[in-house]
């Protein structure tokens, strides 16, 4: 090995060193986290139960609603084995884990200092959201993984390995569809560039177009039926955000309220999880566009997404939906360091006098992010210790019901928290005369055991007793069990 080599070597091996021993230790704050509680998430609880859907009537495709089906297929196989869905959140610390390694590696491939790699690194780690994220049974951490092997894979021109990984992506969440897009738009200015197909690597660059296209494609059309029309899910996922928001656009707030809403992902939230790091992003920004295309393109076709999606009031604005362009930022923002200290450089003519003023400047912002990081976790872990006790209190209760007694639970947290077998549940809404209905037929040949929020047991109220309310529920509302007598 040539001796010039050798302290970029060194430094290679301490930014794997030292991104990875913070990558365990974050990993093994998450795992305990874990065993504290419950997955505050809700909506993990209703992923986990479509899988038990799926198991059950593997056919019935409008079991995943509005979601996209990769994830639910996912723990189709650990729900047979009888797994429960803390085994999704220990894969998510561990997967979480994974993702900074993936940037370091990435980055490295690329030729980036070693520096600027961990700095990188360091960010992608302590970033509150993904931490957070880490900890649950949601999505967002394997997307972010997928996301970041699309990137690799497509920067070393690996087009077939990057159709496969897009593929995965397309069928777990919506972000990657515009990815998929950018994709497309990209290779098309490449090709025309370019004039002649052999120059853009034969026809295997349409791979990671063609490919995903097709899954998307596929998808749609399985579920044309059921929606009865073309992709109807996407449309009841909009109607579903608008309904909730009672507007159909950021804009009909105004033209202020609008334009900020557009900036609502790109600094809002990005502020709320790097704080005044997130100065640093504008400064790398540039830098992270002309040197990474693969990064660009997934993180700008997320970013974008959830952006329109948000101004186009299609999403709840969640904090998670940044889970994915927290590669992207977190480089970006590592750029930020290194392009301070060029132009700080450049203005003074001393060459010493960018290091000085960089190096505390990426001090600075790890102390930042860290001390933010630590707070938010702190919420966070107060959240797992102490939520849904109702929810416990009712799963504690069914735990004491008779095994031959069947129980109709419209309440996915109940059902899994209850960690009962999924066969014993009837998960259909008991609410109005139909529901009512349903259960009575079930009461029929068996004692029904009815976990429900109180509104929805009115039709049923003649027919069965009320056995149990957690306490500190109010009067006129909350979880409810009955019990519907077999004649």
């Amino acid at each position: 090995m040539a001796p010039e080599a050798t302290p970029i070597r060194w430094q290679r091996k301490h930014t794997w060193l030292a991104v990875g021993l913070l990558s365990l230790v974050l990993a093994l704050w998450r795992a305990h986290l874990v065993g504290l509680g419950p997955d505050p998430d809700s909506d993990a609880y209703g992923h986990h139960v479509i899988a038990r859907k799926v198991l059950a009537s593997p056919g019935a495709h409008g079991v995943h609603w509005v979601w996209l089906p990769l994830f639910h297929w996912l723990q189709v196989p650990l729900v047979a084995l009888g797994g429960g869905m803390d085994v999704v959140r220990y894969v998510n610390v561990v997967v979480w884990a994974a993702v900074p390694l993936v940037l370091v590696g990435y980055l490295l491939k690329k030729e980036t200092h070693p520096a600027v790699t961990a700095l990188a690194g360091f960010f992608c780690a302590l970033c509150p959201i993904g931490m957070q994220m880490g900890t649950t049974a949601q999505p967002e951490p394997v997307f972010g993984l997928l996301l970041l092997g699309f990137t690799w894979d497509y920067d070393q021109r690996r087009f077939g390995w990057a159709a496969v990984v897009l593929s995965t992506a397309v069928l777990l969440r919506y972000e990657a569809w515009a990815v998929l897009l950018g994709v497309g738009i990209h290779q098309a200015v490449r090709l025309l560039r370019r004039r002649k197909l052999r120059d853009v690597d034969g026809w295997g660059y349409l791979a990671p177009v063609i490919a995903p296209g097709l899954a998307v494609l596929a998808w749609a059309l399985v579920r044309w039926p059921v929606d009865g029309r073309f992709l109807g899910f996407v449309l009841d996922t909009r109607r579903f955000a608008t309904e909730v928001h009672a507007s159909e656009s950021a804009f009909e707030g105004g033209f202020i309220t609008g334009l900020r809403d557009c900036l609502y992902y790109v600094y809002d939230v990005a502020f709320r999880v790097y704080g005044w790091a997130i100065l640093l992003f504008p400064l790398g920004l540039w830098a992270t566009l002309r040197r990474y295309p693969g990064l660009a393109l997934s993180g700008v076709g997320a970013l974008g997404f959830v952006t329109l999606t948000w101004v186009m009031r299609g999403t709840l604005g969640l904090d998670r939906h940044f889970v994915a362009v927290i590669p992207f930022y977190a480089t970006a923002m590592a750029l930020g360091v290194e392009s301070l200290a060029r132009l700080v450089r450049q203005r003074t003519n001393k060459p010493w006098v960018g290091p000085a003023i960089a190096a505390p400047a990426a001090l600075a912002a790890l102390a930042l992010i860290t001390w933010g990081m630590v707070i938010w976790m702190g919420h966070w872990r107060g959240s797992i210790a102490g939520g849904y006790r109702d929810r416990i209190a009712v799963a504690d209760f069914l735990r004491r019901a008779p095994a031959d007694a069947l129980i109709v639970c419209d309440e996915a947290t109940v059902e899994v928290l209850s960690g009962l077998d999924r066969t014993r549940f009837d998960r259909r809404s008991p609410a109005g005369e139909a529901g009512a209905e349903r259960v009575l037929q079930k009461a029929s040949e068996h004692e029904v055991y009815v976990a429900t929020w109180l509104g929805n047991l009115k039709a049923l109220q003649p027919h069965g007793t009320i056995v149990f309310r957690p306490e500190d529920a109010p009067e006129d509302g909350g979880l409810a069990v009955m019990v519907v007598p077999a004649p």
